[in-house]
């Protein structure tokens, strides 16, 4: 059972977080397992099960980013197997921004920080506007351009944990 079955929720990218925690809280009280320490060892077994579940889903469900990793596996879009393949411009981009962190010092630093944050805010917007088009549609090109977007951030995500680095030297 995936984790949106499990919640009586459809696949989709956004989701009301206030009736998820609404439901994490009543299926915590319904499979707590201090509940069923009088049952079989088979019913105790069912019960933790089904309360690491709801733990496991809440975990990946609350979170935007988890959210948006798990839809993509679950749908079959991103899978461990497959090797990030990302566009030649962008790849160009991030070679430069490496470049230009190599050299960074304090003066360059803030200016530096700036372009990664306008790049991190364009992706976020295009994700955003993709998110709700399969959201609303649920048309598979979404999901492919969801996932070239996701690759991406996640490659933006080692250049500012590069910079950081860089910073703390």
């Amino acid at each position: 059972m995936n984790y949106f079955e499990f919640y009586e929720l459809p696949i989709q990218f956004g989701i009301d977080v206030n009736a998820l925690r609404q439901k994490y809280f009543a299926l915590s009280k319904q499979y707590h397992p201090d509940f069923f320490v009088n049952e079989s060892e088979e019913k105790k077994e069912e019960v933790l099960k089904n309360s690491t579940l709801n733990n496991n889903a809440f975990k990946a469900l609350s979170n935007t980013v988890l959210r948006r990793k798990y839809v993509l596996e679950l749908t079959g879009t991103l899978t461990d197997a497959e090797k990030e393949i990302l566009p030649q411009d962008f790849l160009m981009e991030m070679m430069e921004l490496n470049e230009e962190m190599m050299e960074m010092d304090a003066a360059t630093a803030p200016a530096l920080r700036a372009r990664v944050g306008e790049f991190e805010a364009s992706l976020e917007a295009a994700m955003a506007e993709a998110c709700n088009q399969f959201d609303n549609t649920s048309e598979q090109i979404y999901l492919q351009i969801v996932k070239s977007i996701y690759l991406k951030q996640k490659y933006l995500l080692r250049i500012k944990e590069s910079m950081l680095k860089f910073a703390a030297l």
